[in-house]
């Protein structure tokens, strides 16, 4: 029973985030510097794809790997982030992750499903973790207005005007005075 190799040490990245994820959408360029920034290292094998009670983009790089791209990581698994109360100490939300094993040819509908029978409570409503009710729950929780009237956001770095025609996100501009 010898075996001709022992362990073979692979490095991970089980929590990565793309373009558009749910409150990390940190990139700026879109899909394209993005692919190419993983295509362009050698090290990571295996990425776990990030985001916020939601496997759109997972899906989305599913797409572009059966589409010939991101071919030198050997496995992509679906990581789902949730942010939960209560609280800790210092007032901020606990985050758990769901690792989902990508072996099942269903895995996307079986999550899916899942994801479906979640549900979130606000102001005496009740929301699925389903595409369309997380978007009626940002619309209720943001009062379809960010930044609120009156509130200044100073802008990340790198975030422009053109960034927000983009993405349709008010957080992206850049603020007078701010």
């Amino acid at each position: 029973m010898g075996f001709e190799t022992g362990s073979i040490w692979r490095r991970w990245d089980p929590h990565i985030h793309t373009p558009g994820s749910i409150l990390s959408d940190n990139f700026v360029g879109g899909w394209e510097p993005y692919l190419a920034a993983i295509e362009g290292q050698s090290e990571v094998q295996a990425i776990g794809i990030t985001d916020y009670m939601s496997i759109a983009n997972y899906r989305a790089m599913r797409k572009f790997r059966a589409e010939g791209r991101i071919s030198n990581i050997a496995l992509m698994f679906p990581n789902i982030e949730f942010r939960i109360t209560p609280k800790t100490r210092d007032g901020r939300a606990i985050n758990i992750h769901l690792l989902v094993s990508p072996d099942d040819p269903n895995h996307e509908e079986e999550i899916e499903n899942a994801l479906g029978r979640l549900s979130i409570e606000f102001n005496n409503r009740i929301y699925s973790c389903q595409h369309a009710q997380l978007t009626a729950l940002g619309k209720v929780t943001c009062h379809c207005v960010f930044p609120p009237e009156g509130v200044r956001v100073r802008p990340e770095e790198g975030r422009t005007d053109e960034a927000s025609k983009v993405h349709g996100r008010a957080d992206y501009r850049a603020v007078e005075g701010a």
